[in-house]
């Protein structure tokens, strides 16, 4: 499917994207690029969902077209924000992640911004590289640490 990525827009995730950011969570390739690889419930993912999108301390975007393409997160941590995001598998390998980075980063405003990303991970650790975060060492094993000030 075609995607107009001059009319990608990101807006507030709400509890009605509560199935869709679940379906996308346990897709196997993000679990796999994930640094938590547990499976989870619907359940407990709608009680954790609920609680993150009502948080100060995290700002929940869906990346938009006509439909929802995916999704980023942002949780404070340390000095600035954490970066989480996720492209739907149907829409992978169109310059989405890139996007959805640097269009949250806009939403959230000036701040320091960090990441965690599997080694293994290319396409997410490329993005980062892309934009000018600087590589650091890491203190989870098997990642990447990335920030940006």
């Amino acid at each position: 499917m075609k995607i107009d990525l001059n009319r990608v827009y990101l807006r507030k995730a709400t509890i009605e994207d509560a199935l869709l950011t679940y379906k996308w969570g346990i897709d196997p390739l993000v679990r796999q690029n994930s640094i938590n690889k547990n499976i989870f419930s619907f359940d407990s993912h709608v009680q954790w969902f609920e609680q993150k999108i009502v948080s100060p301390e995290t700002v929940y975007l869906i990346l938009m077209e006509r439909f929802p393409l995916g999704q980023i997160r942002f949780d404070r941590y340390l000095d600035g924000w954490l970066i989480s995001f996720m492209i739907d598998e149907l829409f992978r390998n169109n310059g989405l992640g890139k996007i959805i980075v640097k269009e949250g980063m806009n939403f959230v405003g000036d701040s320091i911004f960090y990441a965690y990303v599997m080694m293994e991970n290319v396409a997410s650790n490329k993005i980062f590289e892309s934009m000018n975060y600087y590589k650091m060492e890491s203190d989870i094993d098997g990642t990447y640490k990335y920030v940006k000030k």
